[in-house]
């Protein structure tokens, strides 16, 4: 890890694999092929923060990780950081993960990974005392990162390993390691993926029993390892060699001479080389953790270069002597329109616009480098500005495609979870008709009394035993002979008893719903079979004025019978009979009835009438009138 490069404006300087730049807002970090990682957010160590729920303190420089956190939430926590520091100025610029006294267990075989991180990160206990066990079920991997752990025992499954590195580097100081039982065959504490730096100072071992394991797997070309003073447990727990393969890299064992070689039964003068191109160098003076060993001289090396072949240093650099002709051959330009027309071979032109290099093929400038272009096309990569800024647009809090503009419950919201009332929610505020179990089981349950025999025996535990019967009593049940639940006298009494019956009843005081009576007198009556009505008594009288066979709506010429005879049938037969004149005026103590008849003659222009003298016909009479 390099000190982090500061610069201006949105496109960081050319990268190194490996190097960091910052511009106070995103953190880069190098790649292959001059491409280059962004990341957002800068982590200011002087201001009190919180990342995945831990509290960052300022004045520890660190998280503590309080007993008994959920090792998911300490990788939630690994997985949050950001990758650079606000105020990175030196390769000393780290933070602490600081733990208390506490086993902390794998229990999600979620794996702790510390990937590309420009600073250090520091594990180890809160307090000197703090005793900090990880029980892990999967390798912590460190992928260039640069991660320490101080006073940390690992116990993880023995194939597996407690440590998996790449291209980082790693200072583990008074480390314990122990293996668990694993079916897998191997036992290894360190996997090397290679360009790693690995110091581990005073660890303690104990591997499966008997075990043909190795400390490191491999040790992978670029790799240099050094193990200083190691702790070994019981000899039947240690680890056989340092490393199962020598593959390029170098380790260096100090003050270890109880622990084989890669791949040897027995103990080899050191230096030792093998045909993979590996160094393992063993000696008795290694006194630092940083590889350093004194005691061995290059001429004790075996297979070591020429010296003389060797560059000079002068003021740190090379002198332009010793380089290759082509090194000061570069020719730089503004842009690639200001190369020449015409190159010369052995010659690279640099295009400072584009930051390309070319050299001249005799007919054409051709690129000297990873031939991917800026451009828009399928054989071209995107402008790095423009990736950026849509790098940052994606981070931004965004609504989905299909989201609702003014989203409604009761209109436009899909998939709506069950609810609950007010009543409800008020009702379990108040832990009211709250269950823990099915109100089926609460009902069972309020039918047993507190206390209740679990297991009821009759002989022993059973109180307020009711009255039983013989076996006698119960076969006479079943053949339902002579089963009786109350006297046969009674039995016969109550055969003659309707259901409901009133127990002496008296039509005055007890009987209820009594029915309209009559009277003796109406009693008697009725069976004489007089003054028994079917209709109202005034429909009676009615029809008692009416004889029998009478015509309804009589008509004088079709339905009169017994007509009398009328003067009109005599007409022929009468004689005239001289009318009497009477002098009404001389007449005295008239009827009132008969002044008003005559007054009403009068009144219809009647000037006289005539009485025939057996008074049965009224004549009446106007003066215009014949008679």
């Amino acid at each position: 890890m390099s000190t982090i490069k500061r610069f201006k404006g949105g496109v960081p300087p050319t990268l190194q694999n490996g190097e960091w730049a910052t511009n106070g807002n995103y953190a880069y970090l190098g790649m292959p092929f001059g491409e280059y990682k962004v990341f957002q957010g800068i982590f200011d160590l002087s201001e009190s923060q919180t990342v995945s729920g831990f509290e960052f303190e300022p004045e520890k420089k660190g998280f503590i990780i309080r007993k008994e956190t959920p090792f998911s939430q300490i990788v939630a926590l690994i997985n949050s950081l950001p990758k650079a520091l606000k105020y990175n100025d030196d390769d000393a610029t780290s933070i602490d993960l600081l733990f208390e006294d506490s086993p902390y267990m794998d229990d999600t075989g979620a794996r702790i990974t510390f990937r590309d991180f420009s600073y250090t990160i520091n594990l180890k206990p809160l307090t000197a005392e703090s005793n900090v066990v990880f029980n892990i079920d999967n390798a912590f991997l460190i992928n260039n990162s640069n991660v320490n752990f101080k006073n940390i025992k690992f116990q993880y499954p023995a194939s597996k390993g407690a440590l998996e590195l790449f291209n980082s580097s790693a200072t583990l100081t008074q480390c314990g390691f122990e293996a668990k039982q694993d079916v897998n065959a191997g036992d290894i504490v360190f996997k090397d993926l290679g360009l790693n730096r690995i110091v581990v100072v005073t660890p303690s071992f104990k591997m499966e029993a008997n075990n043909v394991g190795s400390i490191f797997n491999v040790i992978e070309s670029g790799t240099t390892a050094n193990l200083v003073n190691p702790s070994l447990s019981d000899p039947d727990y240690a680890p056989r060699t340092a490393a199962g393969l020598l593959k390029g890299g170098i380790i260096i064992i100090g003050n270890a001479n109880n622990i084989k070689p890669s791949g040897e039964d027995a103990l080899q003068t050191s230096p030792t080389s093998n045909e993979h191109g590996g160094i393992e160098i063993r000696t008795t003076f290694a006194d630092s953790i940083s590889g350093s060993v004194t005691g061995i001289s290059y001429n004790d090396l075996a297979d070591k270069p020429d010296l003389a072949l060797k560059a000079d240093l002068v003021d740190g650099q090379i002198p332009a002597v010793q380089l290759p002709s082509y090194v000061d051959d570069v020719l730089e330009f503004p842009t690639f329109a200001d190369f020449p027309v015409n190159g010369e071979s052995g010659k690279i032109y640099l295009d400072k616009e584009r930051n390309l290099s070319f050299r001249w093929s005799g007919s054409e400038y051709v690129f000297v480098g990873n031939a991917l272009q800026l451009g828009e096309t399928e054989a071209t990569a995107h402008r790095g500005d423009h990736g950026k800024s849509a790098y940052e647009h994606s981070q931004q809090d965004h609504a989905p495609a299909d989201a609702t503009n003014g989203a409604d419950w009761e209109t436009n919201v899909a998939n709506k979870p069950t609810t609950i009332t007010e009543e409800q929610a008020t009702a379990i505020e108040a832990n009211t008709a709250k269950r823990s179990y099915p109100e089926a089981d609460e009902t069972k349950l309020g039918g047993i009394e507190e206390n209740a025999t679990v297991g009821a025996d009759w002989e022993t535990n059973v109180a307020n035993k009711p009255t039983t019967i013989t076996e006698e009593q119960a076969t006479a049940i079943e053949a339902n002979t002579a089963k009786r639940s109350y006297p046969e006298a009674d039995e016969t009494k109550l055969g003659g008893i309707e259901e409901n019956a009133t127990a002496g009843a008296d039509w005055e005081t007890n009987v209820a719903n009594k029915p309209t009576t009559i009277t003796e007198e109406q009693a008697t009556a009725i069976e004489a079979n007089t003054a028994k009505r079917s209709y109202p008594e005034a429909d009676e009288t009615k029809l008692g004025s009416i004889e029998e066979n009478a015509t309804a709506g009589a008509d004088w010429a079709t339905n009169v019978a017994n007509k009398p005879t009328k003067l009109s049938d005599f007409e022929n037969d009468l004689e005239p009979v001289q009318a009497t004149t009477i002098d009404w005026s001389s007449i005295q103590n008239i009827p009132a009835v008969l002044v008003e008849f005559i007054s009403s003659l009068q009144n219809d222009g009647v000037t006289h009438f005539e009485i025939i003298e057996d008074g049965t016909v009224l004549r009446l009479g106007h003066n215009n009138d014949n008679q």
